[in-house]
């Protein structure tokens, strides 16, 4: 299913980090800004001037709505004011 955004509106697909063993994560950790990968962009033309599909994109834990397409895979469609930041692919390899 391709979900096409509208306005300044974009889709991500959500990084899941898994914690395994008997690990406790504290209560300020898991209430950090997440990080996904831009799936979908809507049509603004600023948003378009700073993202692009497959940009790493930095966002608020409760940012967003969440939606399950296909029912496999978790989605969140976010707008362009709840973006933190973008992280620099150059910087990140």
């Amino acid at each position: 299913m391709n979900i096409i955004p509208f306005g300044d509106r974009l889709i991500v697909e959500i990084f899941d980090i898994k914690y395994e063993g008997n690990l406790e994560i504290p209560e300020a950790v898991k209430d950090m800004p997440q990080i996904g990968t831009i799936i979908a962009v809507g049509t603004d033309k600023e948003l378009n001037e700073f993202v692009s599909v497959g940009d790493k994109i930095i966002f608020g834990k409760y940012a967003g709505q969440h939606f399950m397409p296909d029912m496999k895979n978790k989605v969140l469609i976010l707008r362009k004011d709840e973006i933190m930041g973008k992280i620099d692919q150059e910087l990140a390899e």
